[in-house]
């Protein structure tokens, strides 16, 4: 990390790290394909320690993506086999470099100590911890949740339903097969949204274990903002009324949110969660389901509750690409092969963010 330079910024080198590691598919010199759903998504992070990594910037954090690239254990035995790497339907060598703003974990009290621990099983999702009654003050239809199982893969979901405290449904099950094995058991849940023009940056990687400049933000100075004035959420309804808010700039000026989420604290002083499903103005939005029972809260301000910013690692198409001829032990006696993201991000603030996992 540097500092040195004229605008005091920092220089880090990330990495999205395993999204594919597992024993070599195919035995060289043969070709080589990997589906794109068969290659974990990844945060970018900054490797500190063999337990965790740092991923998260400061909300407040305009980060600008300086390179890009792949690397593989293979080094040189990966040949790049794309028919093409801009326009098309099927570009290969591609990655996908996606903002996404991160909410409060699913269950965390007031103290900040994760409560809430989850048990999730296809598209059933259930508390692992009966009765800390957290579904229903930090989940909602729509919600976007993210949550690493064991073994550290990167899992993404969407809820479809919030069934009760301790029960909720998701829109599809989780994958089960190649980089998708580990359970999700005991996993922590955090809801994200993702930002920027049509996910993020498409950027073509022709070569392995190469960084090409590659100078754009990812995230404008700006973009994530504390939620401004007070709202009245009544239970029963999807309809929130807001007195000197802005929700067209904090819930709908980008137009690339996915159901951002909006938090507040009812009358009871209970914690609440929406999804936003649509924005009339800027004292009017809709939420994706009614307010629970209870939930009504009168002029109350919203909640903060953006914990910092992740880059996302996807890969839109498959992984195509020659091998060269070595010994083909290499392609037995499950000998891996393990590929990476690597990105040089230059931002203002130290890296805030930790997962354990």
């Amino acid at each position: 990390m540097s500092n040195q330079n004229e605008y005091g910024s920092l220089l880090d080198t990330f990495t999205a790290l395993d999204c594919y590691n597992l024993p070599m598919p195919v035995v060289p010199p043969a070709d080589l394909t990997i589906a794109a759903g068969d290659i974990a998504s990844a945060f970018l992070s900054v490797r500190n320690s063999a337990a965790s990594r740092v991923v998260g910037f400061d909300p407040n954090d305009n980060p600008y993506l300086r390179s890009v690239g792949l690397s593989s254990n293979y080094a040189d035995g990966l040949v790049d086999a794309s028919t093409l790497h801009q326009g098309g339907s099927t570009p290969s060598w591609r990655l996908q470099v996606i903002p996404v703003r991160m909410g409060t974990p699913i269950g965390m009290n007031s103290l900040g100590v994760q409560v809430g621990l989850c048990n999730i099983a296809l598209n059933a999702v259930t508390s692992v911890v009966p009765g800390t009654n957290f579904f229903t003050q930090f989940a909602a239809k729509g919600m976007k949740i993210s949550w690493h199982d064991a073994n550290s893969v990167l899992r993404t979901a969407t809820i479809l339903t919030v069934t009760d405290d301790d029960n909720l449904v998701l829109t599809a099950n989780i994958a089960t097969t190649v980089m998708f094995t580990g359970a999700s058991n005991n996993v922590v849940l955090v809801p994200f949204d993702i930002l920027g023009a049509s996910a993020g940056l498409s950027l073509p990687v022709p070569i392995m274990n190469t960084q090409f400049s590659f100078n754009s933000f990812l995230l404008a100075p700006g973009t994530v903002t504390p939620p401004q004035g007070k709202i009245t959420a009544t239970a029963g309804s999807a309809a929130i009324v807001g007195v000197g808010t802005s929700f067209k700039t904090d819930f709908a000026a980008l137009g690339t949110c996915i159901n951002p989420i909006i938090a507040w604290t009812d009358d009871l002083g209970v914690r609440r969660t929406g999804a936003v499903s649509s924005v009339t103005d800027n004292n009017n939005l809709t939420l994706t389901a009614v307010v629970v029972a209870g939930g009504t809260g009168t002029g109350v301000a919203m909640l903060d509750i953006d914990t910092s910013i992740r880059v996302l690692i996807s890969w839109p198409a498959a992984f195509s690409a020659y091998t060269i001829s070595i010994d083909p032990a290499y392609g037995q006696n499950n000998r891996r092969l393990s590929i990476h993201a690597i990105a040089e991000i230059e931002h203002t603030f130290p890296l805030v963010k930790t997962v354990f996992q």
